[in-house]
């Protein structure tokens, strides 16, 4: 049994990695490098870029700044 019992909210999770260790082993494969396989087909790591001619200038954000005085 999974260290958080038999919560009826934790049965998929303790599914899927059941399922995760039990093809690791059959496979005798490292854990840890077979989630990074996985992880990193599913998740792009740069989803956030900006499209092409926005935020081409350099600005180190001093522009925006705005004093006043006293």
């Amino acid at each position: 049994m999974s260290s958080s019992g038999r919560k009826k909210a934790h049965i998929p999770g303790n599914l899927a990695k059941y399922m995760f260790f039990k093809r690791c082993a059959e496979l005798k494969a490292d854990r840890t490098v077979e989630f990074f396989k996985i992880a990193g087909s599913l998740y792009n790591p740069s989803p956030n870029l900006a499209p092409k001619g926005e935020g081409d200038e350099i600005s180190d954000g001093e522009d925006d700044l705005e004093f006043l005085d006293d």
